[in-house]
């Protein structure tokens, strides 16, 4: 009879750890719960997340940087952009020095809607992707300049939020008339060049 029982002994030893796992298995439920629960202050409508490619060359060239310890490296680079605009930024920091591939890499920003835009003016004035980057210049008289900008810069921000495109002006504050220049550059993707070249024109003209 004892003979007989040893199997069954092991069946239930065996058993034993399914019993853990099951247990183990429940065990992130309290915890989803809590999560499930979320916070209990509203989400703040200010706060956006984008994602956009950065020239693959010149990261690497930045992430070489930081690990040869030079100043300026990935790390000092959106540390510093961080800290000046307040936001949150995630970059392969592990990405693949001089390989085959040639897909430029994505960074993510996240913060508030301002800040997010300041800090992605900030990465793209370094790490922009200009294979098909164009510049354009255009001529719009001096006087209409303010007019164009918008109070506050609200008009031209939102031509360049609509477009994609940086856009200059010259300085305005040029006492002498004849030393201000009339000349507004225009830089982007072709097709978001010519949209917001368009966008000027109307505003111009309203």
């Amino acid at each position: 009879m004892a003979a007989q029982c040893e199997p069954l002994s092991g069946y239930l030893q065996q058993s034993d750890p399914g019993s853990n796992s099951e247990r183990s298995t429940d065990s992130p439920l309290p915890v989803s719960e809590d999560d499930s629960s979320g916070p209990t202050a509203p989400p703040d409508p200010e706060w956006t997340e984008e994602r956009f490619r950065v020239d693959r060359k010149k990261l690497e060239i930045m992430l070489l940087a930081a690990t040869e310890g030079r100043v300026n490296g990935g790390e000092d680079f959106f540390q510093k952009v961080m800290e000046e605009t307040d936001t949150q930024i995630a970059w392969p920091s592990k990405l693949k020095i001089g390989a085959k591939s040639k897909k430029d890499p994505h960074i993510k920003v996240s913060g508030k809607r301002d800040n997010v835009k300041e800090a992605k003016e900030k990465i793209m004035s370094v790490l922009d992707t200009k294979s098909n980057r164009v510049t354009l210049k255009m001529d719009v008289s001096h006087t209409e300049h303010s007019h164009v900008i918008g109070k506050g810069g609200n008009n031209i921000k939102k031509v360049m939020e609509d477009t994609g495109c940086h856009i200059h002006f010259p300085d305005s504050n040029r006492n002498n008339q004849a030393e201000k220049s009339n000349q507004v550059s225009i830089a982007g993707q072709p097709g978001g060049v010519e949209a917001a070249r368009a966008r000027i024109r109307v505003n111009k003209l309203s």
